[in-house]
């Protein structure tokens, strides 16, 4: 339930402690703007909000064919005061244990799904991924991916908790199995607890992050009302 092709050059230059913007190294292109959009996840608070906003309208320019303005907002995104939240940040990702980097970004979902930012929550995952939600169609992509947790805030569910159980490694995928709870709104104004269990399969990009890929989960038994 929750990645982008960064190069580690963009990542000290996005993250460096003296606070530089994030476009020296840029063009408006798809793949830079690839790059910029997992380095956004990392951000926090207003920042991440603010870059966040810049690059959808980047995007947005690009396919106009208004390469002149998605430059200028490339040139704009200003990442330097920000650094990760976790700990593990602190070690180069790509010497990182899968786990802790895993837990990081489940960490990250959690705060970005209960704090109802759709449009952070889909960078998690990577541009080519897919997710099989229960009682649903299989969802493709990104962009669907984020129109559909956008769907699924407005409906109403809330306090997400996930448990990671394991993560297991292998070359450039790890899979994570673990549990899941939340509410969600029930027949007259109740609260509805679900609980149950999902598997994910996360993949390494080139600079050693980890995305999400696939993305399954279902619940343990019917949902009921409190």
């Amino acid at each position: 339930m929750r990645y982008a092709l960064v190069l580690s050059s963009m990542a000290l230059l996005l993250f460096s402690s003296l606070g530089v913007r994030a476009a020296a190294n840029l063009k408006c292109d798809k793949a830079s703007l690839d790059r910029l959009a997992t380095d956004i996840v990392k951000l926090s608070g207003k920042e991440r909000k603010k870059a966040n906003k810049q690059l959808n309208n980047a995007k947005a320019a690009l396919e106009s064919g208004d390469t002149k303005k998605c430059q200028r907002l490339v040139d704009r995104i200003s990442v330097g005061s920000s650094k990760p939240s976790a700990d593990v940040a602190k070690v180069p990702a790509a010497e990182r244990p899968a786990r802790a980097s895993i837990d990081a970004v489940v960490t990250q979902f959690v705060k970005d799904f209960n704090g109802k930012d759709a449009a952070t929550l889909a960078f998690h995952y990577a541009e080519d991924a897919a997710v099989f939600p229960p009682g649903q169609a299989r969802v493709e992509g990104r962009e669907n991916i984020q129109k559909m947790w956008e769907q699924a805030i407005k409906s109403g569910v809330s306090n997400l908790m996930l448990t990671t159980s394991e993560v297991e490694e292998s070359g450039n995928l790890a899979l994570e199995s673990g549990a899941f709870s939340l509410d969600g709104n029930g027949p007259n104004g109740t609260v509805t607890k679900t609980s149950g269990k999902y598997v994910v399969v996360w993949k390494k990009t080139v600079d050693g992050t980890w995305q999400m890929y696939r993305d399954i989960w279902n619940e343990n038994s019917p949902a009921k009302a409190n």
